[in-house]
């Protein structure tokens, strides 16, 4: 059983219907819908550092630099409630939780 349920959309918004005219797509095309995470992190008790998001930053960059792996990109995104890079704007600050056991209960 995967981990994670995506949601699919169907795209068949007539803003495109001659791109898919021209690509010989006859009934839209399907689309994973974007994830919006919802938790109960208790974030009295974590530790952050805050980073200001700029040109060049991705999730997985971040977790390199403040975990030392690239696996564990989701968690600086769960607890920013920011579902992809591209929710994120130039100035965002995000909360970096310093202790990835603290926002995934010791799963990692």
């Amino acid at each position: 059983m995967p981990r994670y349920t995506r949601q699919k959309a169907l795209n068949d918004d007539e803003m495109y219907q001659q791109m898919f005219e021209d690509r010989g797509i006859k009934n839209g095309i399907t689309q994973y819908r974007l994830r919006t995470f919802s938790t109960n992190i208790n974030r009295v008790r974590i530790t952050t550092e805050p980073h200001t998001w700029s040109m060049g930053d991705r999730f997985y960059k971040l977790s390199y630099k403040y975990y030392n792996t690239y696996e564990y990109w989701w968690v600086i995104a769960l607890y920013n409630n920011k579902p992809s890079e591209a929710s994120c704007e130039y100035g965002d600050i995000l909360d970096i939780p310093l202790n990835v056991n603290d926002v995934i209960g010791g799963a990692a």
